[in-house]
């Protein structure tokens, strides 16, 4: 017997605000990792800031995620850098994203970005290929606005065997219903896969503070989350329950110049 396994660089989601939502979050007001999650957002202001992530997947001995993201002004324009780097010692993916974005209406935001991914395998070498994301983010009222994301649009090949890095793609929608209170839902649809559907919350009980919690469905996990921020200084941690492997921590920390 033999059956087909999609694992090479799909999608995993990075930073706390957006994994402690459930994975949702592409329309929402948080802009951070937006290089990774959405780099139509890197339009909304040109702060000078880098952000790092880290992620232990079910607590597994050495199994993690790590990425770092920076984003500055470039004559102008918002740039954004992402590097993200995936695996164990034996296997690795890592990722180098660039991108920018703009004003296309007073309620639209146009963004992009060029990404190239390799494998490395010890003892067997490493293989490189390019891809490209186009992003955007409309506000169709005060309070609520949508987006979209496309991943890998020319579906590129990896390796000898060619395997194609997978397409992606996601609507969000962000809503607030209240000053303080935010709902998010993204639905996902990756090549080889059903449609995700994915919703969460994100409400702030104090002016620095900001809670999550979130769900997705294809996979029945739960996720939680909290971040603060004093300064120019932010800290996040979101916790991840997988119904049948277990749990996952993260945590994030973000500095404006």
């Amino acid at each position: 017997m033999a059956h087909s396994l999609f694992a090479a660089f799909e999608p995993k989601g990075i930073g706390t605000a957006y994994l402690g939502a459930g994975s949702a979050g592409r329309a929402g007001s948080d802009a951070a990792f937006a290089i990774f999650l959405n780099p139509a957002k890197l339009a909304w202001n040109t702060d000078t800031k880098t952000n790092l992530f880290y992620k232990n997947y079910y607590g597994l001995k050495n199994l993690n995620q790590i990425s770092l993201e920076a984003r500055f002004p470039v004559w102008g324009l918002p740039l954004g850098i992402g590097i993200n780097r995936y695996g164990i010692s034996s296997y690795n993916e890592a990722e180098l994203r660039i991108g920018s974005a703009f004003h296309f209406f007073d309620a639209l935001d146009l963004g992009f970005s060029a990404n190239m991914y390799g494998v490395f395998l010890k003892n067997y070498g490493h293989s490189y290929t390019f891809g490209f994301t186009l992003a955007a983010v409309y506000k169709i009222f005060e309070h609520t606005q949508a987006a979209f994301t496309v991943e890998n649009l020319n579906e590129p090949e990896l390796g000898q065997a060619k395997e194609k890095i997978p397409l992606s793609a996601a609507f969000g929608f962000s809503y607030h219903p209240l000053k303080n209170v935010e709902l998010l839902i993204d639905l996902v649809k990756e090549q080889n896969y059903d449609f995700d559907f994915r919703s969460g919350i994100a409400f702030k009980p104090l002016s620095w503070t900001t809670v999550r919690i979130g769900f997705k469905t294809i996979v029945k996990s739960y996720s939680a989350g909290f971040s603060m921020q004093y300064g120019q200084f932010d800290l996040g941690y979101a916790f991840e329950y997988h119904t049948a492997l277990g749990g996952s921590n993260s945590i994030s920390v973000g500095y404006v110049f």
